[in-house]
């Protein structure tokens, strides 16, 4: 059980650090650290993550709100060196071909529809809020209604998946 403490502990600190190291405040940097490995989505800004409008941050908080939806069962056996099991994770697999599916068709979609005028921006926000739903998180960087419809739809259904059991995560 201690392990598992641990392992949560890490992934704050160090998220904490790397977005504190990328100019937000310490207060802030906890704040959104605890709330994104958790999958809790709470922030101090009423605009959530859109608040501060930096591609770096989204980037961070979209890297750790996948690895608050992995199984924690997953890190321990990394941390023995048995990576073959991760390879073999079926779930794992799963929930990384949904993330990439989700996020490369609402990317498409963006950037085919001229939402943010380039490709990167389309799969920086497309990537953060597919992530943000999928591990049911709710962290927003941007207002998703005025997305296209089909951009919508896809969103509405990432609801239904959510993450690995045994993250922090929910979902059916």
């Amino acid at each position: 059980m201690i392990w598992l403490w641990g392992i949560y502990l890490a992934l704050n600190l160090l998220e904490t650090l790397l977005l504190w190291l990328g100019g937000m405040s310490v207060f802030d940097s906890l704040c959104h650290s605890f709330g994104t490995v958790s999958t809790s989505g709470y922030s101090p800004k009423n605009a959530s993550i859109g608040h501060y409008n930096n591609a770096y941050f989204d980037w961070i908080i979209t890297l750790f709100m996948f690895l608050g939806g992995m199984t924690f069962v997953l890190f321990y056996q990394m941390l023995k060196g048995d990576w073959q099991s991760v390879r073999e994770n079926t779930e794992f697999r799963w929930y990384v071909g949904f993330l990439l599916f989700f996020c490369g068709i609402v990317t498409l979609i963006l950037w085919k529809e001229n939402t943010y005028g380039g490709f990167f921006d389309s799969m920086r926000y497309a990537s953060f809020q597919v992530m943000s739903l999928l591990t049911t998180t709710g962290f927003t960087t941007a207002d998703y209604e005025k997305w296209p419809q089909a951009a919508q739809m896809f969103l509405w259904a990432v609801c239904f998946i959510g993450a690995c059991a045994g993250s922090t995560t929910s979902g059916i």
